[in-house]
């Protein structure tokens, strides 16, 4: 019995929350949507990080290349994205009679265009991903709220990137990239 009446009262209270979650036609009160505005999230990750792995993989390779080969034309590969272009500007040509050498010049020329193609590919991505930024909807209460708290809005809203000439190893020259994100 006393089993009966605990699961009764359990139904009531039950009923009664339902009900009072539910508004009639003539009840009826609905709650403003709240405003909202667009915030400045960052340069687009996907096409950061994406344009960072397809220019960087390749790079790479070349500065690997460029730091183990003695042919004076591939020391150009420490340049980022012209550096197979002028490294495949300076390959030697072969004898039609020395298969092994067209063999070989012809695949590394391949190598050579498809690094700077990606190279090329890469760094344009990675450039697009400040042109495209992320953005996210915020109820404009917490936007206002975040305006006001901002010590210095233009370094913390906007992206900044340097370049500066730099030095790696066997005397190589290129550019670095540093910036806030």
């Amino acid at each position: 019995m006393r089993l009966h009446k605990g699961l009764v009262a359990a139904a009531a209270i039950t009923a009664t929350m339902l009900v009072g979650q539910y508004s009639f036609a003539d009840d009826t009160w609905m709650e403003e949507p709240e405003e909202t505005t667009t915030e400045y999230v960052g340069p687009d990750s996907g096409l950061f990080f994406g344009g960072l792995l397809l220019f960087g993989a390749p790079y790479v390779a070349s500065a690997i290349v460029a730091s183990n080969s003695t042919h004076p034309g591939d020391g150009k590969l420490y340049i980022p994205v012209a550096g197979p272009w002028l490294d495949l500007g300076q390959r030697p040509g072969c004898a039609s009679t020395n298969q092994m050498c067209m063999a070989n010049e012809g695949t590394n020329q391949v190598l050579l265009i498809g690094n700077g193609v990606l190279q090329g590919i890469g760094a344009l991505t990675f450039l697009a991903s400040f042109l495209s930024p992320e953005t996210e909807q915020v109820p404009a209460s917490v936007a206002r709220l975040h305006k006001s708290h901002k010590m210095d809005s233009v370094a913390k809203t906007k992206p900044t990137i340097h370049f500066t000439p730099a030095s790696f190893p066997g005397g190589g020259q290129g550019l670095a990239a540093f910036g806030t994100f």
